[in-house]
């Protein structure tokens, strides 16, 4: 009698739930093909730095690609990444940066790499050294960490709950897995709006609840407001968002603002002086109406965007610099 092979009986049960059940669209999916292949190939790099693909990361690799629009690539991208680790590495960077893809990369690398065990010294040098490239900071990355523990299952090196810092929009492939960490970010946003006078949506503010909020306005009368939660991402119908608190000093990381937002109204009191060039990844931005009073040195690629996209705006021209920034 012949063996059972139980990899070959993975293999069908994988083909059977791409059929029934694959992972959620990946937060990339709607970039253009030449950035989510340049993703794919840097994670690949990322991923055979270590050790060739183990069968776990296999496995899971099958329904993830799918999930970004890249199923059936992957013998494409492990030639790719190997292009990668010799030359053109910053494109390939870059084409992450661009398209908002820092969180979710890192996340991703995490939870591919971890699948096979803890990590290598080699491994978190180099995942640090990419999360500095990626402009990830240390909160950032710790939540990424926590996430990738939720995602995995792991308990024995996971640390306690953090405070979350990274939005739904970029836990999007690993959803179905978030339940807990997703709740958490319902609790979070719940309780600012509660200790900020804030109305979101009503009791007991379910997601479902939450999810029909298209306007959040804090800016007449709020100037005392805290900084938004990670929860916001949440509001996924949200199209207006108004505040102008003295402890916002900085624009929202765009982890945390729904993608949906139309309209932006930002006040004086929080004394912003710079707009982030992910600012170019709220897709569907018309209006942005915010005091340049104290805006200085802006990316000519956020202008760019203003203008491409015709969005109104109360920013003047002599407040952005020529070229990169």
């Amino acid at each position: 009698m012949s063996e059972i092979s139980t990899l070959s009986i993975l293999q069908q049960l994988d083909r059977q739930r791409l059929k029934e059940n694959p992972y959620s669209a990946h937060s990339l999916l709607d970039a253009d093909e030449n950035t989510r292949r340049q993703y794919c190939a840097l994670l690949f790099m990322a991923l055979q730095s270590h050790s060739p693909i183990s069968e776990q990361q296999q496995r899971m690799l099958q329904l993830w690609l799918p999930a970004i629009g890249m199923g059936g690539k992957q013998a494409e991208f492990c030639q790719m990444a190997v292009k990668l680790g010799q030359d053109g590495l910053a494109e390939a960077i870059n084409a992450v940066r661009d398209a908002g893809g820092n969180y979710c990369f890192m996340l991703d690398c995490l939870v591919f790499s971890r699948v096979n065990g803890p990590l290598s010294q080699q491994q978190v040098t180099l995942f640090e050294t990419l999360g500095q490239m990626l402009a990830i900071g240390q909160a950032q990355m710790t939540t990424i960490v926590y996430i990738t523990c939720e995602v995995l299952g792991i308990t024995d090196d996971k640390q306690s709950q953090p405070e979350l810092k990274i939005g739904v929009n970029d836990i999007a492939v690993w959803r179905e897995f978030l339940d807990a960490y997703v709740d958490k970010l319902r609790a979070e946003l719940v309780k600012w709006s509660s200790e900020n006078s804030i109305s979101i949506g009503s009791a007991p503010y379910q997601i479902k609840q939450l999810e029909l909020t298209i306007q959040l306005d804090a800016y007449y009368g709020k100037n005392s407001i805290r900084p938004f939660p990670a929860g916001l991402s949440l509001l996924k119908n949200l199209v207006c968002l108004k505040f102008d608190s003295q402890y916002i000093t900085s624009f929202p990381d765009i982890s945390i603002l729904p993608k949906n937002i139309c309209e932006l109204v930002i006040g004086g009191n929080g004394r912003i002086s710079e707009l982030p060039v992910s600012l170019c990844q709220l897709k569907k931005l018309k209006k942005l109406y915010i005091s340049d009073t104290y805006l200085s040195n802006i990316s000519e690629k956020i202008l760019i965007f203003i203008k491409q996209n015709n969005i109104e705006n109360t920013i003047s021209e002599s407040r952005f610099i020529k070229g990169p920034k």
